[in-house]
């Protein structure tokens, strides 16, 4: 078939112009490496790969990289024309303790509580109220003072010995250690204070063995009887102390202890109160006056063991326990005046405090009157109400901006405690009856007293 001339010229025209257009699409493509297939769905060449590249040399003979190795300019990191590396990102989630931006209600909160906060520890040395002269047993019929020797007759045996009653009147619970933390924490209107405190337990033991052979430890007069020695525990008779019979032997019973008779006493005491205390309504003047309320928590517990070995009417060993346990808690208010200086701060807060006082005794006793006495438990719990006032001196020096060295005195009165001492009653029934030395409870005043010296730090 013979094509006509201007349609021929046209065909031609039409390969010339692709071919054209392909030869300048490959003079600005970079040469492509055959490693792989380029970015998905974008029909591209494999990415370049160093060693395989080429670029074309003069009058079109290949290129022949340098002896060096590398291809002069030209840099396989470089963006190349017509193609973006593809790129990641991620998120990094905000650190809210390092950037200053970051606004966390909760996390500001306690920026602010640590920034008006203080901190208190101090070193306690307090007194407590000693249980004095009193005596392990009844009132004794006819006997002037029963500490002295005294003849008299054992209940079960009837046997006469030259003895004295044994007392409390040794224990010392003066400048108990203890310590003592303070937290507080400053707010708007006034200052949120919270303390804790604990005396240690002190334990001391009473041994009354000395007495058994000591050289004139007994009046000649009463020695010349030649009967043996014992400490004493003295008996009511069926609630009430007999009456003198004359004889110069006392009419009341006893247990007569010839061997060995120990007392033990521990007493511990903690305790802990969360106050308010608000700013004064003029800050700047001499003396500040500050309300307080709150509420406070304070544990008495003490225990008194006796321990007594004699072989009347047989061989055995006699034991008398009695415990009490104090739980007072209740609401408190107060008033401190305070005196603030540029270099010290002294203040006076007493408080009064209506406490209720959870109070538990128990006695308990074993082989009282010989071996075969047995166990015999009594107890009883009870509430009373048990008021407390409180007087807290302090004084602070300012040493740091951010330090104070604390010095303070402490006097704490409350009415109605039980103590063991006093909870025991020493009655006995009659031959043949149970074991009667049980508890009887009673309630007494009970202070305490003495210094503290610690620092203050501010935060």
């Amino acid at each position: 078939m013979t094509i006509p001339s201007r349609r021929r010229a046209g065909i031609l025209s039409w390969r010339k112009a692709a071919v054209v257009t392909a030869m300048l699409m490959s003079s600005q493509a970079p040469a492509w490496s055959q490693d792989g297939p380029g970015p998905a769905g974008l029909g591209m060449p494999a990415y370049p790969s160093a060693p395989m590249m080429e670029a074309p040399g003069a009058a079109g003979q290949p290129y022949c990289p340098p002896s060096g190795g590398g291809y002069a300019g030209f840099d396989p990191y470089a963006s190349q024309t017509g193609y973006t590396p593809p790129h990641s990102y991620e998120r990094i989630p905000e650190d809210p303790f390092h950037d200053p931006g970051y606004n966390d209600p909760a996390h500001d909160f306690l920026k602010d509580v640590a920034r008006n906060s203080w901190f208190r520890l101090e070193y306690i040395q307090w007194s407590l109220r000693n249980p004095g002269p009193r005596l392990l047993g009844a009132d004794v019929s006819g006997v002037t003072d029963p500490e002295d020797p005294f003849l008299a007759t054992e209940r079960s045996s009837g046997d006469i010995y030259v003895g004295k009653v044994g007392s409390l009147a040794e224990i010392d619970l003066d400048n108990v250690p203890g310590i003592r933390g303070t937290l507080g924490i400053e707010m708007n209107n006034g200052t949120l204070e919270w303390a804790t405190w604990y005396l240690a337990k002190d334990t001391t033991t009473l041994d009354f063995g000395e007495f058994y052979s000591t050289p004139g430890a007994v009046d000649p007069i009463l020695d010349a009887v030649g009967v043996d020695r014992a400490i004493y525990i003295p008996l009511l008779f069926q609630g009430q102390i007999p009456a003198g019979n004359g004889s110069g032997i006392t009419s009341s019973p006893v247990l007569a202890y010839d061997t060995s008779l120990k007392a033990r006493f521990e007493t511990s005491m903690f305790g802990t109160e969360a106050n308010y205390v608000w700013n004064s309504s003029r800050p700047n003047a001499f003396w500040n006056w500050r309300p307080t309320v709150g509420v406070r928590y304070v544990n008495l517990t003490e225990e008194l063991g006796i321990t007594g070995v004699t072989t009347v009417p047989d061989v055995h060993t006699t034991t008398i326990e009695s415990k009490s346990i104090n739980n007072l808690f209740g609401p408190q208010a107060g008033l401190r005046a305070e005196l603030r200086h540029e270099w010290f701060t002294v203040s006076v807060t007493p408080t009064l405090v209506l406490a209720a006082n959870g109070q538990a005794s128990r006695v308990k006793t074993n082989d009282l009157f010989d071996s075969t006495s047995g166990f015999v438990d009594s107890n009883d719990r009870t509430y009373e109400f048990s008021p407390m006032f409180n007087l807290a001196v302090q004084g602070k020096f300012h040493i740091r901006e951010h330090m104070s060295v604390y010095v303070g005195y402490d006097f704490l009165f409350i009415h109605r405690v039980s103590r063991p001492f006093d909870n025991i009653a020493y009655n006995d029934n009659g031959t043949g009856t149970t074991p009667a030395v049980v508890l009887d409870q009673s309630f007494t005043d009970f202070m305490l007293q003495g210094l503290s010296l610690g620092g203050e730090f501010r935060f």
